[in-house]
């Protein structure tokens, strides 16, 4: 029986070949044809300035001005490019919104930072999620894929409170005594001394005058006296030039020794004295800071002066391009060493030379010419000194048995994992003088590294473990040179004071015609190490250089393409500028007190360097109830008790003090007795309070990522 077909079926075909799609290639066209016109109707729309099109969403609002300008942010084969974000908000080309300045604002370590990895703007701040997204809100996930902890629950106890071991170094102070004082003559105690800033944020710096000196001056003066002093060692208040009016007595003694007294806080006769001696006692340390002041101002000069990328006028970009074009290829010149010669024994030499052919030009610029002596010394073959492995070997042998003795102490401490981190790495080293066991230059950054694995171990809170960590250097030392090839401390260090004495010549001939030229080398100079990896601060600036070729480059790219007169402003660098001109006043009132200091005669032999150590500590024996030496006794060492404790953290008292005394969080404050003393609270403190559903507790509620300003950036290195 034929089977029914429901109504609609077509008949079966009598065909008993296959069927086939339509070969004529019809939908094919049609699907090209669209495409194509799709293409040409959205790059119309593009040319046009309809561009809305290709957008993914709305832009937020401050970037509501660019928001169909998308060469401002993005390129075309790379996407957001950081570069084009620097350019509104790092107008100066300060370099301070770089990954590499969060890694240095946070440790300090410039070695650290160089080799840190770029991230792009993007990354961390998103766009085209609306106007009212704030693209300043980072993802705390974003933080925890470099730092092992992903809340404040998992945050590791602070450093310093875990060291045990605070800002306040250079005055002897103790808590406990003070506050029982206070409370006798004023019935307070914190509020005494410590003065709440008008918003109420933070506390006003401590002063002396304010503070200290109705207790410990009376009618203006000390109510003490230095110790016997001889007299060649100190000026009397009559020689002492530009002291116009002082209060200072000397009185003999036996053997004409003499005693001061009737002096004020920062006695200008006292401070005349002070630096005169040091400038005897301890000359590579004031030449050194000499130098790091001129780097810093010179640095920070350069900021003030140079214009911003942006701000140059279009027809001048070809000629700036050309100008850095030239400084990167004299740069590269300079990085090439001579064949044969190791790192540093050829940055030297190119740095001498370099100071002969300034020493050269002198007469051309009125001044005497003078003979730069080059320094010419190989360096030292590899073997040369026999004794070379059997001292690291014993080096070695003691840093480890040291390492054995932090963790025995402490051996579920913090410390203890990084001092067993640093016992792998120290094992791990194998300085053959190029016999192939290891690349020098995987030697060398291994023991570049070793300092900021040892950073929380030298905070470890006894004097003895300190003493003893100051052996790492000459290990670290000894297996720089011998990885490099390169010279010994002692030939590399005798070279350089060479080097850095001719330079001083140079400058008093030549005065303010020679002086910045002068000023580089001396910068570069003192950047160098024994067992470097050639002149690092030169290679910092070649790629400080190629970023800012890239800068200009991406203006003339615009200033052709985009730049109009409706381009968004950059952000408003007041405020840096004005913290900057700060800066730059104190450092250069710093120098100015340096270099008025009269020299001294360096000391011909180690006793006469110790006799004039004594002097000193015998003429600073009032300050010194109070103040202390740094490790040269050369200088009363920097008081930082006025400082913040954490300084690369934000952290604001207004909220903390409502409802809480002070010794609410600083527990430990009344049976304080060293300025050393830690009496900040720790994060257990921190975490009752900061939880979900209480208060906020991000990572951007007590950190920042980019450095807040490029001074502070400057200034945070140590």
């Amino acid at each position: 029986m034929a089977r029914s077909r429901e109504p609609g079926t077509p008949p079966r075909s009598r065909s008993s070949k296959p069927i086939y799609p339509d070969r004529g290639g019809r939908l094919v066209a049609i699907g090209l044809g669209s495409a194509l016109a799709l293409f040409v109707v959205t790059s119309a729309l593009y040319l046009v300035g309809q561009r809305a099109v290709f957008s993914p969403g709305d832009v937020s609002a401050h970037h509501a001005r660019i928001d169909l300008k998308c060469a401002q942010c993005h390129t075309v084969a790379s996407g957001v490019e950081p570069m084009r974000c620097e350019r509104c908000h790092d107008p100066v080309a300060s370099n301070r919104l770089l990954h590499s300045a969060h890694v240095l604002f946070g440790s300090g370590d410039a070695r650290l930072a160089d080799s840190a990895e770029d991230v792009n703007c993007a990354t961390c701040h998103l766009d085209h999620r609306g106007r009212s997204f704030a693209m300043k809100n980072v993802d705390d996930r974003e933080c925890a894929s470099c730092h092992a902890f992903r809340d404040l629950r998992g945050h590791p106890e602070f450093a310093v409170v875990r060291a045990q071991a605070s800002a306040g170094v250079g005055i002897d102070f103790d808590h406990d005594r003070h506050i029982v004082e206070a409370q006798k003559a004023k019935g307070a105690t914190c509020q005494t001394c410590h003065e709440q800033t008008p918003d109420r944020r933070a506390f006003q710096p401590l002063n002396f005058e304010r503070h200290c000196a109705s207790c410990h001056v009376k009618d203006g003066v000390f109510d003490s006296e230095t110790d016997f002093v001889a007299p060649e060692f100190i000026v009397p208040p009559p020689d002492v030039p530009g002291l116009t009016a002082s209060q200072v007595a000397l009185t003999a003694g036996a053997r004409g020794r003499l005693r001061a007294t009737g002096f004020r806080h920062r006695d200008p006769w006292m401070l005349f004295n002070a630096a005169r001696l040091r400038r005897g006692i301890d000359r590579e340390g004031d030449e050194a800071e000499r130098l790091q002041l001129r780097a810093r101002i010179q640095y920070l000069e350069q900021l003030a002066e140079a214009p911003a990328p942006r701000s140059i006028p279009t027809a001048e970009l070809d000629a700036a391009i050309a100008a850095v074009e030239d400084e990167i290829a004299g740069i590269d010149r300079r990085l090439t060493p001579p064949a044969g010669a190791g790192d540093d024994d050829a940055a030297l030499q190119e740095l001498a030379a370099a100071a002969q052919a300034v020493a050269a030009n002198l007469a051309a610029v009125g001044g005497s010419p003078i003979e730069a002596p080059v320094p010419t010394g190989q360096p030292s073959p590899a073997g040369a000194d026999p004794d070379a492995a059997a001292r690291l070997d014993r080096r070695k042998g003691e840093l480890l048995a040291l390492i054995d003795a932090i963790v025995q102490r402490a051996p579920d401490s913090d410390a203890a994992r990084r001092a067993a981190e640093l016992r792998g790495q120290v094992e791990r080293l194998r300085v053959g003088a190029g016999n192939g066991d290891e690349d020098s230059a995987a030697i060398t950054e291994r023991l570049n590294q070793l300092s900021s694995v040892l950073q929380p171990v030298r905070a470890v809170p006894d004097p003895g473990v300190r003493a003893e960590l100051g052996g790492i250097e000459g290990i670290r030392q000894l297996a720089l040179e011998k990885a490099s090839g390169g010279l010994s401390r002692e030939e590399f260090e005798g070279r350089r004071r060479e080097l850095l004495s001719v330079l001083d010549s140079i400058e008093q001939r030549g005065g303010d015609a020679v002086r910045t030229r002068v000023t580089t080398l001396r910068q570069r100079a003192m950047a160098l190490s024994p067992g470097g990896v050639g002149d690092e601060a030169t290679r910092r600036l070649r790629k400080q250089r190629q970023r800012q070729l890239d800068r200009l480059r991406i203006e003339r790219e615009l200033a052709a393409t985009t730049r109009d007169a409706d381009e968004p402003p950059a952000q408003d660098a007041s405020i840096d500028r004005a913290e900057l001109d700060r800066e730059l006043g104190r450092a250069r009132a710093r120098l100015a007190a340096i270099e008025r200091a009269p020299r001294m005669t360096a000391p011909a032999t180690e006793d006469e360097r110790l006799a004039r150590a004594n002097a000193l500590e015998a003429l600073l024996a009032p300050c010194l109830k109070c103040h202390e030496l740094d490790a040269s006794r050369s200088r009363m060492a920097p008081v930082r008790i006025a400082e913040p404790v954490m300084s690369r953290s934000i952290f604001n008292h207004a909220p903390h003090v409502t409802d809480a005394t002070c010794e609410s969080c600083h527990r430990g404050v009344r049976t304080s007795k060293y300025a050393t003393d830690v009496n900040v609270p720790g994060v257990v403190e921190c975490q009752a309070c900061h939880k979900p559903s209480q208060v906020r507790a991000s990572c951007a509620t007590c950190h920042v990522y980019h450095p807040p300003s490029v001074v502070k950036l400057a200034v945070s290195q140590p």
